[in-house]
């Protein structure tokens, strides 16, 4: 029930006083509160126990939380204080207390202390023994309890609240931890805690939030803002309301920022300026790093007590967090640490690049040379923030990967005089990245000339690999330049490796795909293969991602070009459940994995899943590899079939490839054909079939001569044997319709749709599984379902999966 407020006797305690009403009045729920039914739970579950610790910063909710739980229980007796610097004096906290409990109409009336500055035992102790006889549990709310963290008042609350269990339940809300015997509470398992992360706004309550301020932004938009502001309802109330005032959602963070916009007038207001003055400037010339790792903030502040003015700074809720990085490692909230900084630019804006090169120093000795290159480059010294990316074999994130933008934009001010190999490099990288060949190849031969035997490994591998790239993407294949770069940074990597030292595993990946690609230019598909199977290994999901996926299609599209028609789908599938299993749109794919299976469908004569996969490479598809195999599928479903055998998309080299051994077994066939050598004839023939049935290779059977189809059809044995050619045998380019004799019947032609769906579900994917991967509904792959069932003639699943594997379906 809620507190009415009545007369209290006594001297601290006069009647009618406007002060203790609004002391102990409830604050009304704002029109703007969002019901936050998963904390609901949280906070009922709690005050079964005798103490509910709701302890976070500024803005963070504390208080609408918990007077919108109690809303929904209005029967629940309670007492609400709002104490303020009440705290401050034993006298007058308890006079208020005692106001709130005569309040209830369930605590008889109790005298109040007479002195201010004072409480005597026995009040406490008769106190305790009233709330201790009380038919049902009483709450009672602290809230803006920030001053129980000093004083005597705490030594009180402690007393009572352990003499009046289990009939008093007392919820402290503040911004700083009271001096309570917490540890103790934790231990026997009576505390319950909230903080920042738990008040944290999740998606659904940032959108509703939003909603109630009049402000409607996309899922999408609505998403960013949580993630920026990390559900801190402060910061999402103050966008709430500069995008209902019609302001660019893009834009308003940014804006929000500077001295004088929202968030940086609200953080210090209710946060740094309560500092003092030794603590602001701690927080200012920390927040240039985004982790305050042990010993960090030590350098920048200059303070050897640094790791304990953040433990304690982290205990009173300044936006000072743990961080999960590493022990003892700490952190701002980031819209915190961007007000930090720009507070720190405008008012000293000489000590920002003295406490970038600090940072530098330290992240270097440490051995981050990531972080290291970061300061350096913010602190203008180009030469050495170009050194530790060589050093740290970063250079080709310069050029390559979805990070290459935002790692290129530390050094889109370097200037162009830059002395130093190193720098060279750096430029030559920055160059490749937008394409600009010329000045890439300018700035390596620079590179070149100033690089000796001498000089550290790491600067020679960066030098080679980025030649080898540079020789990609020239297209240059006449005089074997790609292929010979890349052999001489694959060499150098070997090196390395072999002496124990570390290279990045994206660096070491990147290497070798650099030269499977070479290989793949002078059309050793089985080198190629190996390579890019070798750079396949050097990578992993948890690590660069993109790269992971483009050794898996490279690979893919090496093994189609060999005939090897199984592994290349089998890989090009695994690359798609990543992108499905990550959430993302087919469109993250790399060509090169719809090519492979553009290529597998075309050699197997279904040209309809071809032109599905071609147009989602051509869409993406722009290195000369995959451009000229895609020309090479486009002539393919161009080509008449029975019109004979189209070129390769490779020049020749290496080992023979799968579909080149068949197509010299069927034209040894067709020569003996020609010659009436029947036997020979059927023999050779029967060897290309052999060869080509466990790929259901069936192009070069429909290009071979009408001949040789002729004989096949006419050849009861070998027809029967190899039913699985379909079509293929009259030099059409479809599957069979028919297997084993006319045994399963396809009475009406599978749609585009239903054959994708086949082939997931002969890969044993669920349901929802197809869904998600034909970004479709579940229903809708059902009615797809239904109609391979009727089409195929089957009751089951597993039933139609070995009907259309016995007519090469799939």
């Amino acid at each position: 029930m809620s507190v009415q407020v009545e007369e209290a006797p006594g001297p601290m305690t006069p009647t009618g006083d406007p002060v203790m009403a609004a002391k102990l009045r409830r604050p009304d729920a704002p029109p703007w509160t969002v019901p936050r039914t998963r904390l609901f739970d949280r906070v009922a579950r709690a005050v079964d126990g005798p103490l509910t610790l709701i302890s976070a910063p500024a803005g963070t909710g504390k208080t609408v939380l918990m007077g919108s739980w109690l809303d929904t229980a209005p029967d629940l007796p309670h007492v609400w204080l709002n104490v303020g610097d009440a705290g401050l004096s034993p006298g007058v906290f308890w006079s208020y207390i005692l106001a709130g409990f005569g309040g209830t109409g369930k605590i008889p009336h109790l005298a109040g202390p007479t002195d201010p500055d004072t409480v005597e035992r026995s009040l406490l102790v008769r106190l305790a023994a009233t709330l201790s006889e009380l038919p049902q549990p009483l709450i009672l709310v602290l809230d803006h309890a920030e001053a129980l963290a000093r004083g005597p008042v705490p030594e009180t609350v402690e007393f009572l609240l352990t003499h009046a269990a289990p009939q008093l339940r007392l919820v402290v809300l503040t911004r700083t931890d009271p001096a309570l015997p917490l540890h103790r509470y934790r231990m026997d398992g009576s505390l319950t805690e909230l903080r920042l992360a738990d008040l944290a706004f999740d998606e659904d309550e940032t959108r509703a939030l939003l909603a109630a301020h009049d402000a409607h932004l996309t899922d999408s938009a609505a998403s960013a803002l949580g993630a920026a502001t990390r559900g801190w309802a402060a910061g999402l109330r103050l966008a709430a309301r500069a995008l209902r005032r019609n302001a660019d959602p893009a834009r308003f963070l940014d804006g929000s920022l500077d001295g004088d916009g929202d968030i940086a007038g609200y953080f210090g207001a209710e946060v740094l300026d309560a500092q003092t003055p030794s603590d602001r400037d701690f927080l200012l010339r920390t927040s240039l790093v985004d982790e305050l790792p042990p010993g960090l903030a030590a350098a920048l502040s200059g303070r050897p007590d640094a790791d304990t003015v953040l433990a304690r700074l982290a205990h009173a809720n300044t936006f000072t967090t743990t961080s999960a990085t590493g022990p003892r490692t700490y952190g701002y909230h980031p819209l915190v640490r961007e007000v930090l900084r720009t507070r720190l630019r405008h008012e000293h804006p000489d000590r920002t690049a003295a406490l970038h090169r600090t940072a530098a120093r330290w992240y270097a000795d440490a051995g981050r040379l990531d972080e290291a290159a970061h300061h350096a480059a913010n602190a203008g010294d180009w030469a050495d923030a170009a050194a530790h990316v060589v050093a740290d074999l970063a250079v080709t994130r310069l050029c390559h990967g979805p990070r290459a933008e935002g790692y290129a934009a530390r050094f889109a001010a370097m200037p162009p005089d830059i002395a130093g190999p190193e720098a060279a490099v750096v430029h030559a990288a920055l160059a490749l990245r937008t394409g600009d060949t010329a000045t890439c190849g300018a700035h390596l031969a620079s590179a070149e000339r100033l690089i000796h035997d001498e000089s550290g490994w790491p600067l020679r591998l960066c030098a080679a690999a980025l030649r080898a790239l540079h020789a990609a993407a020239t297209g240059d294949r006449d005089d074997m330049a790609a292929t010979a770069c890349a052999a001489s940074a694959a060499a150098l990597l070997t090196d390395a490796t072999a002496r124990g030292l570390r290279v990045p595993a994206d660096v070491v990946a990147l290497v070798r795909a650099t030269r499977a690609e070479a290989l793949l230019r002078t059309g050793d598909l089985s080198a190629a293969a190996d390579a890019a199977a070798e750079a396949l290994d050097a990578t992993t999901l948890d690590g660069a991602r993109h790269l992971h996926l483009d050794c898996l299609g490279r690979l893919a599209l090496v093994e189609a070009l060999r005939g090897h028609l199984r592994h290349a789908t089998e890989l090009a599938h695994r690359a798609e459940a990543v992108i499905v299993h990550k959430g993302q749109s087919a469109s993250d794919l790399p060509p090169a994995v719809p090519l492979a299976l553009a290529w597998v469908h075309t050699e197997r004569c279904d040209p309809a899943a071809a032109r599905r996969h071609r147009d989602r490479a051509a869409a993406h598809a722009g290195d000369p590899i995959c451009g000229g195999v895609l020309a090479a599928v486009e002539a393919r479903l161009r080509h008449a079939p029975g019109d004979g055998p189209l070129p390769r998309p490779t020049p020749a080299g290496g080992e023979a490839t799968l579909t080149q051994r068949v197509e010299s077994w069927l034209a040894t066939a067709s020569a003996a054909l020609a010659d009436r050598r029947f036997d020979a004839a059927r023999d050779a023939l029967e060897r290309a079939l052999r060869l080509a049935e466990p790929e259901k290779l069936r192009r070069p059977v429909a290009e071979s001569p009408a001949a040789l189809r002729r004989f096949l059809r006419h050849d009861r044995r070998l027809a029967e044997r190899h039913a699985w050619l379909g079509a293929a045998r009259t030099g059409g380019g479809y599957p069979p319709r028919s297997a084993g004799g006319g045994a399963v019947l396809v009475v009406e032609p599978l749609t585009e749709k239903e054959r994708e769906v086949l082939r997931y579900l002969s890969e044993l994917f669920s349901t929802e599984e197809i869904a998600r991967t034909m970004f479709v509904s579940v229903n809708t792959v059902k009615t797809h379902v239904r109609g391979v069932l009727r089409k195929l003639s089957a009751t089951r699943r597993n039933e139609a999966v070995r009907r259309a594997r016995e007519l090469g379906l799939v």
